[in-house]
């Protein structure tokens, strides 16, 4: 596998003829050595600090009730049209996961005049905020 990356990327395929050994040559084959950079590895910890939405995705996993919690964390209220419409997705889709959201007691309801006003529930925000770190990180 790392033959094939290395003969399809011309920087990796520079590396191995300029670092070619005569046991290469012979066999016809590009090598080029892969380390990993330390710098560029992040434990956990760091990467959810960074990206609170992986930890919600592995909670709720990657489908359209973890969108719509997303969407509502950063706008604090919406309605459903506006909802479906910035996602992307159904009308008729959006409203389905959002009365079993209500159901399950994560988005509370409210009508704004003749909208629909939706917003995370105030127990669930915490509980959406609270990012799972190790026991050991």
């Amino acid at each position: 596998m790392l033959f094939y990356a290395a003969e399809r990327s011309p920087s990796m395929k520079a590396q191995a003829i300029k670092n070619e050994t005569e046991l290469n040559r012979k066999w016809n084959l590009f090598y080029v050595s892969l380390r990993v950079k330390t710098d560029a590895v992040s434990n956990r910890k760091e990467v959810l600090r960074i990206n609170p939405n992986l930890a919600r995705r592995a909670l709720f996993g990657a489908v359209m009730r973890t969108e719509i919690l997303n969407f509502l964390l950063r706008r604090g209220t919406s309605f459903p049209a506006e909802i479906s419409k910035t996602l992307g997705y159904r009308y008729h889709r959006v409203i389905a996961d959002i009365q079993d959201l209500i159901r399950d007691g994560a988005i509370i309801d409210s009508f704004a005049g003749k909208r629909r006003e939706l917003k995370i529930s105030p127990a669930f925000y915490d509980y959406l905020n609270a990012i799972p770190y190790g026991q050991n990180d």
